[in-house]
């Protein structure tokens, strides 16, 4: 006759040592399904009736039998919990992929803006030409063309650093 008392779930290394069987053997016969247990976080629970848990050493077939319906609908109500759990982390994680995937496709057209805003900011302000070998007398005129791309390229400067505090801020 079947023990139908309350189960109890005990990590593998202890239902052995209850059972007076070794880890390796309780284990195989958890895996083979000859005993009732579960895994959760990656640790083994053997099902126990109290009997089986405080008694004696005993065989593993003697094991199995004393083990209930009732420890079974626990087992099964614990599976499920563990399920309902990992599916809500799927949940979560598909979640963050998506947000995260939205995140880079952003990031890439802020970044052709950027490089758009560039392109037309060169070509309004022109490319500087290199200057011909100056005379003693063109001193003058060398000078204020200094100047000239001097001033550009600070306004180019500025311009970037403008686009960019932009972009960071829509980025926060």
């Amino acid at each position: 006759m079947v023990d139908r008392r309350i189960t109890t779930a005990l990590p593998l290394d202890q239902a052995a040592a209850k059972l007076g069987l070794t880890t390796d053997d309780l284990h195989e016969q958890w895996r083979s399904g000859k005993i009732p247990g579960f895994s959760r976080d990656g640790q083994v629970f053997i099902c126990l009736t109290e009997r089986a848990a405080a008694g004696s050493s005993r065989s593993a077939p003697d094991a199995a039998a004393s083990v209930d319906q009732g420890g079974l609908s626990t087992i099964v109500d614990m599976q499920r919990e563990e399920l309902d759990r990992l599916r809500g982390e799927v949940d979560r994680l598909n979640e963050r992929t998506d947000f995260l995937l939205k995140m880079q496709e952003r990031e890439q057209v802020l970044r052709q803006q950027l490089q758009g805003t560039i392109d037309r900011m060169v070509e309004r302000l022109g490319t500087p030409t290199a200057p011909a070998a100056p005379a003693s007398a063109d001193t003058g005129l060398l000078t204020s063309r200094l100047y000239e791309v001097e001033n550009r390229f600070s306004l180019l400067k500025s311009a970037v650093l403008q686009l960019l505090t932009v972009i960071e801020r829509r980025s926060a």
